[in-house]
């Protein structure tokens, strides 16, 4: 007979693992921002202890009121920093960025990533030659090979040579972060070869049995389980159902799933982990006649290699831990707290990598089932035994409504912070498509298990599996193509999303509870007034803001007047795997939350000037559009529905309310096809000439023919920085010259904030290149050009 729950105390927390989660989450966001060196931490922790000790000599509740959660978020801060600074000194890590050509022996660690047009090696490294003979190492790299192959296996003991590169970071403001996204899964360099032969295998296989003899080939006899069906997109759709294998989706399909707020099902999850349970629940309880407990404990091991099969991802990880904690809650007949549980299964995997903490699946996953567990605290939802099949059909649509709304509140947030979209769809859409997964994803089962027995039997099944399967693809696309399905929103600040998370738990606790009325009026005065405040000060700055953004070959520059006018001279290019336009301007644009433009700029017709633009056209709503005679061509009629267009024919000038000045200069080159525009804002004090787009000739003549002298910043492409003499100029931008690996020499730099006063003489002009810096961002208030680079470590030379 159980004992008597005893009432909890204010030092012994009723949910002790979220509340030491909370301090942890505090320590390890801490350890991001201000980066402290781990002896500190070292020193912080131990004090830290030494303090509650005495405290706790004296006065026990102070201790644990106190300093408990303050040794919590040093212990956070701590694993953080162990995890991404503390590296051995022959750590793969160290040996990156070396601008000269290793060799490499280590050994495949995971299953080959085998692509259309490449294929990607995980590879653990056991030594390397840099040049002065054979050194043990540690540490994983990506290794890229640029063909196809089959040639490798997981275990593979291989040697290759190459330069060892430092993995690109995001070099644009809203931009994707490489080097996290490898980080998170423990590879810090990578390194690139053109053919498989120029790998050696030294010895093959090995590894780990149970990856190489169990793992790989149920997840290989899966994949081919699948060929059964006749179309290649419902294969691809049923091996992202139930492996979260997603590479082979087209791309129409996978986005109408991201439009809809459907793709968590292309997404291996606890629904995935819970039809595991469900399966092996019926095999051994209604067919082997076991015991429940027993089918519990024998399932354990089996939810365990679905999450190797699906490769460990964040969302299986957190469902297979809970899966087990409730298993085991429930066979030694422990009390189930689900927030309790979820907030232990985040702790583990933290502890484990705290970069996971940053990973979108892990705080998508646990927003959701937080989400979802809160809602059953407070919603009672009825049970379907015993009821008629109309009544079993209203609930299950009860059910699938009000976990979606639960699971898509927690999570609306997380979407629009990191994608920018919220897609009103999701509500309605998920009732029927849950419902047509869920019949795809037993067939896919019995699919499976029936091959194993018949192909002709799997024949005749797959064939109206795959008539499910593009039901389901019809129904996607039906809600996809809905108006205003899936809107673009600018990034919400953090302010406003905890702002929204506390008005999610306030609303359920609204009526009955004072305390919590009088703590959510509190805290909306506090974030009203922070709003207000920052948007004051923020609006008396009165600064002329240039951002240079890196696209490659192309150009791409943002200007911000003083008065908040908005104007973006090109659009980047496109080539056939990137387009800059929904690439870079975009991300950037929605994360500075600049939802419409006033002017667009279009300085010519090259593909570099031009190739983002339908991208931008498409999400971002232009008041008005200048552009070099004959840009008609190359824009779609339908782009220009809702912008004011024309075209420059001579000098123009723009005056705004704020006292800028905005020169538009067309060049004097004769042919229609290859003229172009520069620009020349004038500013208080401060002249800045954007000519990015001019070819050698025109800008000579620009620079000789025109009275432009004082020019205090000029931005060219970078081929032509011979043209332009550095006396010229105090500042000298150069944009469009490509891209360059990282040096570790610059990755060990800090690039401080550059001011440059106007009117001191200057022997000759900073140089700042794009690809190297990644964007450039000038300001100036009209005495000082103030200058910051997005990456570290390059400098003004």
């Amino acid at each position: 007979m159980r004992e008597p729950t005893q009432p909890q105390s204010q030092i012994s927390p009723r949910r002790p693992a979220l509340y030491v989660l909370v301090f942890l989450l505090l320590g390890i966001l801490l350890g991001n921002y201000l980066n402290p060196s781990i002896f500190l931490c070292w020193v912080l922790l131990v004090l830290s202890l030494f303090i509650a000790i005495l405290l706790y000599l004296k006065d026990k509740s102070l201790s644990l009121k106190i300093l408990i959660p303050l040794i919590i978020v040093v212990g956070g801060l701590l694993r953080y920093e162990i995890k991404t600074r503390e590296f051995p000194s022959n750590h793969i890590k160290n040996f990156a960025g070396l601008n000269r050509r290793v060799t490499i022996e280590g050994r495949i660690s995971l299953q080959p990533d085998v692509r259309d047009t490449k294929t990607y090696l995980s590879v653990s490294v056991d030594r390397i030659d840099a040049g002065v003979g054979w050194l043990k190492t540690s540490g994983k790299i990506r290794l890229r090979i640029r063909k196809p192959t089959f040639r490798f296996d997981y275990g593979d003991l291989i040697r290759y040579r190459g330069y060892l590169n430092i993995p690109f970071s995001s070099r644009n403001p809203g931009g994707f972060d490489y080097r996290d996204y490898l980080a998170r899964k423990e590879i810090f360099a990578t390194m690139s070869v053109k053919f498989p032969e120029d790998v050696e295998i030294l010895s093959p296989g090995g590894g780990s049995p149970f990856i190489s003899k169990i793992i790989i080939p149920l997840r290989g006899k899966l994949m081919e389980t699948y060929s059964h069906l006749p179309s290649p997109e419902t294969r691809a759709l049923l091996a992202g159902f139930i492996l979260g294998e997603r590479r082979d989706i087209p791309k129409e399909i996978y986005e109408m799933f991201r439009k809809t707020g459907t793709l968590h099902l292309l997404a291996v999850s606890g629904s995935n982990v819970g039809l595991v349970l469900i399966l092996f629940l019926f095999i051994f309880g209604k067919l082997l006649r076991l015991r429940k407990s027993i089918s519990l404990i024998l399932i354990v091991p089996l939810i365990i290699i679905f999450c190797f099969i699906t490769r460990n991802e964040p969302s299986v990880v957190r469902a297979t831990i809970m899966a087990t904690l409730v298993i085991l809650a429930y066979v030694f007949t422990r009390d189930l707290d689900l927030l309790n549980i979820i907030a232990f299964t985040a702790l583990v995997i933290l502890m484990v990598n705290p970069l996971w903490l940053y990973d979108i699946g892990f705080q998508l996953s646990f927003a959701a089932t937080t989400g979802i567990a809160y809602l059953l605290t407070k919603v009672s939802i009825p049970s379907p035994k015993r009821k008629r099949w109309p009544r079993k059909v209203w609930i299950y649509c009860y059910s699938i409504f009000l976990i979606t709304l639960a699971a898509q509140l927690a999570t609306a947030p997380i979407i629009a912070y990191h994608f920018n979209n919220f897609p009103l769809v999701s509500f309605i859409a998920n009732l029927p498509v849950i419902a047509l997964v869920m019949v795809a994803v037993y067939g896919g089962v019995i699919l499976s298990l029936v091959s194993t027995l018949s192909s002709f039997a799997a024949s005749i099944i797959a064939f109206p599996l795959d008539l499910v399967l593009l039901f389901t693809i019809s129904t996607v696309n039906f809600f996809g193509h809905l108006p205003f399905a899936n809107p673009r929103i600018v990034t919400p600040s953090l302010l406003s999303i905890i702002f929204f998370f506390l008005i999610l738990w306030a609303i359920p606790n609204w009526r009955g509870n004072p305390k919590v009325r009088r703590l959510t009026i509190f805290s909306a005065l506090i974030f009203l007034n922070l709003g207000v405040w920052s948007h004051l000060l923020g609006a008396g700055k009165g600064n002329l803001r240039l951002v240079a953004l890196d696209v490659g070959y192309g150009r791409s520059v943002f200007v911000e007047t003083p008065s908040g006018k908005r104007l973006l001279f090109d659009c980047g290019g496109k080539t056939r795997t990137y387009d800059y336009g929904e690439r870079v301007i975009l991300p950037f644009l929605l994360e500075g939350r600049f939802a419409s433009l006033d002017y667009l700029f279009i300085s010519g017709h090259e593909s570099g000037l031009t190739g983002g633009m339908q991208a931008v056209l498409e999400e971002i709503k232009v008041k008005d559009i200048l552009a070099v005679p004959g840009a008609s061509d190359v824009i779609s009629a339908e782009l220009l529905r809702d912008g004011g267009y024309r075209e420059v024919e001579g000098p123009l000038e723009i005056l705004f309310p704020d006292g800028l000045k905005l020169s538009v200069l067309l060049s004097r080159n004769g042919v229609l096809e290859s003229q172009h525009l520069a620009y020349l804002l004038e500013y208080r004090g401060a002249r800045l000439l954007l000519a990015g787009a001019l070819e050698e000739q025109e800008l000579i003549e620009l620079l000789t023919s025109r009275p432009l002298e004082g020019i205090d910043l000029i931005e060219i492409r970078e081929t032509l920085q011979g043209a332009v003499p550095l006396s010229r100029a105090k500042l000298l931008l150069l944009t469009g010259g490509g891209f360059s690996y990282p040096r570790r020499s610059m990755e060990a730099e800090e690039t401080p904030r550059i001011e440059i006063p106007l009117f001191e003489a200057v022997p000759r002009s900073l140089v700042f290149k794009s690809r190297h810096c990644g964007a450039i961002t000038v300001e100036t208030e009209g005495e000082n050009l103030i200058v910051e680079t997005f990456l570290s470590g390059c400098g003004g030379r």
